[in-house]
């Protein structure tokens, strides 16, 4: 995870989306622009990423693709 400045905003690209949701009659923003910092923005994208991979390569990829397999029919994960 690249590591970012905590309160850096992109006044352009703040500018730019506006305008953009303005011309597509879509009204302003729902987020403040304090709450699109780079390093929420950042955060936000990579929060639901997979599992942490840990052990043995061929033993961590067998149990990572089980818990995932548990886990979308619906059994436990434990």
């Amino acid at each position: 995870m690249p590591m970012c400045q905590g309160d850096v905003t992109v006044e352009a690209v703040e500018g730019k989306v506006v305008e953009h949701l303005k011309r597509l009659g879509k009204g302003p923003p729902l987020l403040p622009g304090s709450a699109r910092i780079v390093k929420a923005t950042l955060a936000a994208i990579t929060s639901n990423q997979g599992i942490r991979m840990v052990g043995m390569c061929s033993d961590t990829v067998d149990n990572v693709v089980n818990a995932i397999v548990r886990l979308a029919t619906g059994g436990s994960t434990a």
